[in-house]
């Protein structure tokens, strides 16, 4: 398990945008003040050192701050979720062995663990406290709703696109929407699913940019003069 080439630094975020781990679709720069979103539990992450992982016997506790109670060496529970049935499988024991930060779709920040398990074969694997995937009995106890898991996992895609919308008038403008992104990485072409405006409910729209969805990134877009819609309507 090799460390993340990325560190977060909080105090300062805007110029952490764009990173070799970023997944920035667009050749657009960012309008200034545009900011990762950090979706829940990687408030304020630190690194492991990669030294303390391979052998548990000899781990030296290093608290982690995502939730309370994490530690590597921390005893868990974790889970998986059943595509297929969409139901929650049973929890199983298991140690934090390892924590790494993660970015995805215009620099979404979330936290990832490394949890070593015996059952049914002892294996390493990594598990998701957003989506649900770990508890540890005393300050970390997810929900059992499959709805919400699912509700995270497009949480997990959400951003402002940049898409045409209808006007009134029938002619066409361009706005910064929230949306699903429906695309896989290695597609050409960003395609979103549109959760407001005009065009709300329409999936495959094609998206020549998106940017992070968040408070700070609609207040960064609106001082250029652009449009921008929140999921309740125009900031």
């Amino acid at each position: 398990m090799s460390p993340t080439p990325f560190t977060r630094h909080p105090e300062n975020r805007h110029s952490q945008l764009l990173t070799p781990v970023s997944h920035f679709p667009s050749r657009m720069l960012p309008p200034p003040g545009t900011t990762p979103r950090v979706l829940p539990g990687a408030e304020k992450g630190v690194q492991i050192p990669s030294r303390a992982l391979p052998h548990l016997v000899f781990v030296v506790f290093f608290q982690i701050n995502h939730f309370p109670g994490a530690y590597v060496g921390s005893t868990v529970e974790v889970r998986r979720f059943n595509m297929r049935t969409k139901l929650w499988m049973p929890w199983i024991p298991g140690v934090i062995v390892g924590h790494r930060i993660e970015r995805f779709h215009v620099g979404s920040e979330l936290d990832l663990y490394d949890v070593q398990t015996t059952y049914p074969n002892a294996s390493v694997d990594t598990y998701i406290p957003f989506l649900g995937e770990l508890r540890d009995g005393l300050y970390f106890r997810p929900s059992d709703s499959s709805r919400e898991m699912m509700d995270k996992v497009a949480d997990m895609k959400k951003v402002f696109a940049y898409v045409e919308m209808p006007t009134q008038d029938g002619s066409v403008t361009k706005a910064w929407v929230p949306a699903i992104v429906m695309s896989k990485r290695a597609e050409m072409i960003t395609r979103v699913h549109l959760l407001a405006g005009p065009l709300r409910g329409e999936s495959s729209v094609a998206a020549p940019h998106i940017l992070p969805y968040n408070p700070e990134t609609a207040e960064a877009i609106k001082k250029t003069g652009q449009l921008v819609f929140w999921e309740k309507g125009t900031v």
